[in-house]
């Protein structure tokens, strides 16, 4: 009987999980819908090229981003922000046009691959307004055919993601995500 209401008390908390996501509302559609577009300038699906056979792991990768806006400044996407608290509007990942491009901080990273294994950046082509955000998220990214050679890149080279053709992510534990 205790294991049966240990059951029904976790199978409650995750209904209550599930209803907590259903209600969050798509902040990237209302911008579209209700904000005057004062700084915006597409999403991120609307302005980046993926080579043809790797949309998969792409995508995979930029999973928070695809229908986010791309904000021209800082203040654009401080506005954007504004607009859905004050609309009620829900969330949104506001990709930043305007982000440094970090070439010499992630330049020692781009060391050689093992056969089979892309650079995710050689992978697409960005506009250059959205260059700085994009290299931000997927310097530190390789794409490799499969899981096993996700994990095995992932053990040679901890400072990387992998993630394979078929979308599936492998990142390194960071200590620091979890306080």
């Amino acid at each position: 009987e205790r294991a049966a209401e240990k059951q029904v008390a976790s199978l409650r908390a995750r209904i209550d999980a599930l209803a907590v996501t259903l209600d969050l509302k798509d902040g990237s559609a209302w911008l579209q819908e209700n904000h005057d577009g004062a700084g915006l300038f597409g999403s991120v699906a609307e302005l980046v090229r993926v080579r043809s056979g790797h949309e998969t792991a792409i995508a995979a990768i930029l999973a928070a981003t695809p229908h986010a806006p791309a904000a021209e400044s800082f203040d654009a996407a401080r506005a954007a922000v504004d607009a859905l608290k004050k609309g009620d509007g829900g969330r949104a990942a506001i990709v930043l046009g305007d982000w440094p491009v970090e070439g010499d901080a992630t330049a020692s990273l781009r060391g050689d691959l093992p056969p089979g294994a892309q650079w995710a950046l050689d992978l697409v082509d960005v506009p250059a307004r959205l260059s700085g955000a994009m290299h931000a998220m997927l310097a530190r990214v390789a794409v490799v055919a499969d899981l096993p050679a996700a994990l095995e890149l992932a053990a040679a080279r901890p400072e990387l993601q992998a993630v394979t053709a078929d979308g599936d992510v492998v990142v390194p534990l960071d200590a620091e995500a979890f306080g």
